[in-house]
């Protein structure tokens, strides 16, 4: 079974689009910059009775030319889903955080 949602946010200091899409008994988390800059540490989202999650399989930050690994922690509780960077990012135009949980 898929599931997707697109969401377009805006903060302070940029603003952008996140996805979240379920397949193939995977969460899919993405947030995309389309201006400014937004400083991050974590990631909260709801919990979804369509998948458990367990780990983290990849967090990325992809740009046009490159894709840099990131590493991050992965805290389910109750009804939430936090994925916290260890060290913070700032992600700027045109990049997207891509992360990929099983």
């Amino acid at each position: 079974m898929k599931q997707y949602r697109e969401s377009f946010f805006i903060t302070h200091s940029a603003w952008g689009v996140v996805k979240q899409q379920i397949a193939e008994n995977k969460l899919f988390f993405s947030l995309s910059i389309s201006f400014g800059e937004l400083p991050l540490k974590s990631i909260q989202m709801a919990s979804n009775d369509t998948i458990e999650v367990k780990q983290i399989q990849r967090c990325k930050i992809i740009n046009s030319e490159e894709i840099i690994l990131i590493d991050a922690n992965l805290n389910v509780n109750d009804a939430v889903i936090k994925i916290s960077l260890l060290k913070p990012i700032f992600l700027k135009e045109n990049l997207k955080l891509q992360v990929e949980l099983i």
